[in-house]
């Protein structure tokens, strides 16, 4: 008798990669599969259906309120929520682990028995199968911006818009592909704090290249000078237009500040901030009272690019080191960061 199992995520990438994990290991047991689309990731669904919550949006294509004969949950809350969805008699499976489902079948009397095995003697090429999945789908997204961007400038250029056109391709941030062992973004290392940037303006040198430090608080008031509009007082970041032509104006900034303070959070990445010039990087990551934690980093960005090699307390750096962390507690004190203060 076919079933019908709720799969429910929790919004992030790891959840998602779990579901689809999960189906994939269905599928691969000659289960019925249904296929959902969620925030353009294909998620191979679970015994005839996957069910998906991504934010506060439940992707369920099928089956409705009182029809699933097992929930399975990455998370207790969540499956809490999801108990109308259930058959009277249904059950509920919950996983802790929100990136390895294997805990996730054990106990779910409607699979056959030797599934379990099966899954664990598979467990050798599960990491790289996570890792082929992640890829697949983060490059097929790239692939679907590409396609899109090129759609835009097909336009611009059929209907002569271009000369009147200023193109801006940027981001929020970078983004780990497995670098330092990491998925995602939030870390000061340079693959997410460094993001992508490219600027098309007509009344600018072509192919121009600037290696100023800018921020995104400069998008809105480089928008504002090309529309001839001067950007409001309390706008702190700089018009970008001055270096289109591949220079940096004399009092350009020479180093940028950063925060990032989301913890405790699912994420488990620790608080920290940092600051960077054109060459080097220092870095401390903090705890409070209650969670003390001081640990400090010092790259030198031109002979480490990867950032591999803490140089902090490394004697021949310690000017260096010095010098960045006066400008670290000039920012703090200006901005008025107050997370030190946290018990």
């Amino acid at each position: 008798m076919t079933k019908n199992i709720m799969i429910v995520g929790v919004g992030g990438q790891g959840s998602l990669l779990a579901s689809k994990l999960l189906g994939h290991v269905l599928l691969s047991q000659n289960y019925d599969v249904k296929v959902s689309e969620v925030h353009g990731m294909s998620q191979r669904g679970g015994s005839v259906v996957t069910y998906v919550r991504y934010g506060d949006k439940v992707y369920s294509p099928i089956i409705d309120k009182g029809q699933a004969d097992v929930i399975i949950s990455f998370e207790k809350l969540e499956a809490a929520r999801y108990m109308n969805y259930l058959k009277k008699g249904g059950k509920i499976v919950v996983s802790d682990q929100e990136i390895d489902p294997m805990p996730v079948i054990t106990g779910a009397a409607e699979y056959p028995e030797n599934l379990i095995e099966k899954m664990k003697a598979a467990g050798a090429d599960m990491k790289k199968w996570k890792y082929q999945e992640y890829l697949k789908d983060y490059l097929r997204c790239i692939k679907s911006i590409d396609d899109e961007v090129g759609r835009l400038l097909e336009y611009l250029e059929a209907h002569d818009l271009m000369e009147n056109t200023m193109i801006v391709y940027t981001s929020d941030q970078g983004f780990y592909m497995g670098e330092h062992g990491w998925f995602d973004k939030r870390f000061m290392y340079e693959e997410s704090f460094r993001t992508p940037l490219i600027i098309y303006y007509p009344q600018k040198k072509e192919n121009s290249k600037c290696n100023a430090l800018v921020q995104n608080i400069d998008y809105a008031p480089t928008i504002l000078d090309a529309a001839g509009i001067e950007k409001p007082h309390y706008m702190v970041g700089n018009s970008l237009l001055p270096l289109l032509s591949g220079k940096i104006p004399a009092k350009w900034r020479r180093d940028i500040y950063y925060h990032y303070y989301d913890y405790p959070a699912q994420h488990k990445v620790r608080r920290h901030d940092g600051v960077r010039d054109s060459r080097y990087k220092l870095i401390h990551f903090y705890g409070t009272k209650k969670d003390p934690l001081d640990c400090n980093e010092l790259y030198d960005l031109k002979k480490d690019p990867n950032e591999l090699n803490n140089l902090y307390d490394d004697l021949k750096y310690k000017k260096v080191q010095q010098r960045l962390q006066k400008r670290l507690d000039e920012y703090r004190s200006a901005l008025k960061v107050d997370e030190y203060n946290d018990k």
